[in-house]
């Protein structure tokens, strides 16, 4: 009995970190920008770009909700105004790898939010305008 409970526990602590696992963005690809208790959020590097004429950085997100077990990848275009557009929206499932739902939405201006996921991006991308 005695060496049966030591098994148990090195099997659970074993199988636990792999259950529990959540998705982490490829750190050589992915920049970390903030979190919160329910989502992390990081930005693509490579597709990051800044366009003088527009005044805007155009760039792709992922927001990872462990507790979901799903991330979400999304377009932005965000301006120097305080706006910003969605070229698409991407779930994944975190366990499969396989897309829950897509929309590639019609591209409107929205105001950013105060205290919002994306003033946190405005205020990276243009630090020097808050």
């Amino acid at each position: 009995m005695k060496k049966v409970i030591p098994l148990m526990l090195a099997l659970l602590i074993l199988l636990s970190s792999t259950c529990f696992a959540a998705y982490t963005p490829d750190p050589n690809r992915w920049t970390w920008l903030t979190s919160t208790d329910a989502v992390g959020v990081f930005y693509d590097r490579e597709t990051l770009s800044y366009s003088t004429q527009k005044k805007s950085v155009e760039v792709w997100v992922c927001y990872v909700y462990p507790q979901k077990k799903q991330h979400t990848k999304i377009n932005y275009r965000i301006y120097d105004d305080r706006t910003y557009d969605v070229f698409a929206t991407i779930v994944y499932n975190d366990k499969t790898g396989e897309t829950i739902d897509s929309d590639y939405p019609r591209r409107y201006e929205q105001t950013i939010i105060p205290s919002s996921l994306e003033e946190d991006l405005y205020t990276h991308f243009f630090p020097t305008r808050t």
